[in-house]
C-alpha cells in the first residue's frame, strides 16, 4: 500500500514538474499586477493554472483573476465589486495557437460580440491573451486596463499578431 502511495506522488510530481514550468515561462518577466494600474480602485489579484481541455491542442493556460478590494459602488441588487481577469494561454505548436484563435473568432456575434462585455484578445506566436471585464467598467477604464496590458508585452518585445477588441454590448473588431 505504501508503494502505492509513493508511485502515485512520484507520478503526480512528474506531471506537475512537465506541467508548471511550461505555464510559468509563458508568464516569465510579466508583472499582471500592473494590468489594473492607473485606476481609481485597488484590485487583489489570484492565479489559477487552468485545467488542459485539449480541444486546441495541448494549451497551458494561467488564469488571472482581478478583485477590487474595495466596493466600486452601491447598486441597486447590493454591493458591488469590479472584476476582470486575463487568461494566457500558451501553446507548444503555432496551428494550435491560430486554431485557438479561429476558435474564439468564431463565437464572436456581430452585434453583441464575444462575451456581451468588454473583451480584448491578443495572439502572439504561440500565446494567446484574453482581457474580460464586465460591463460596469467604463469604456475610458477597460481602455487604461487594455493600454496597461499592451505596455506590459511590448515592454518585453513582444510582437502582437493578431487584436480584438469587442466593445461592451456591441460588436467587435480585428485588427493586426
Amino acid at each position: 500500500m505504501k508503494i502505492c502511495g509513493l508511485v502515485l506522488t512520484c507520478l503526480f510530481i512528474l506531471t506537475w514538474l512537465q506541467t508548471v514550468p511550461r505555464a510559468l515561462a509563458v508568464q516569465e518577466g510579466l508583472n499582471y499586477v500592473a494590468v489594473m494600474s492607473g485606476l481609481p480602485w485597488s484590485f487583489r489579484q489570484t492565479a489559477t493554472l487552468l485545467p488542459d481541455k485539449g480541444r486546441d491542442g495541448n494549451a497551458t493556460t494561467i488564469r488571472y483573476d482581478f478583485v477590487s478590494t474595495a466596493l466600486g459602488h452601491d447598486a441597486p441588487q447590493g454591493k458591488l465589486f469590479l472584476k476582470a481577469y486575463l487568461t494566457v494561454s500558451s501553446y507548444e505548436q503555432a496551428d494550435a495557437a491560430a486554431s485557438a484563435w479561429q476558435s474564439m473568432l468564431a463565437k464572436v456575434h456581430p452585434d453583441t460580440g464575444l462575451t456581451y462585455a468588454w473583451d480584448y484578445l491578443l495572439l502572439q506566436n504561440l500565446i494567446l491573451y484574453h482581457l474580460h471585464a464586465a460591463c460596469t467598467f467604463s469604456e475610458d477604464n477597460f481602455e487604461i486596463i487594455m493600454q496597461n496590458l499592451g505596455s506590459i508585452i511590448l515592454e518585453n518585445k513582444l510582437d502582437t499578431q493578431e487584436i480584438l477588441h469587442c466593445r461592451c454590448g456591441g460588436g467587435c473588431r480585428i485588427s493586426k
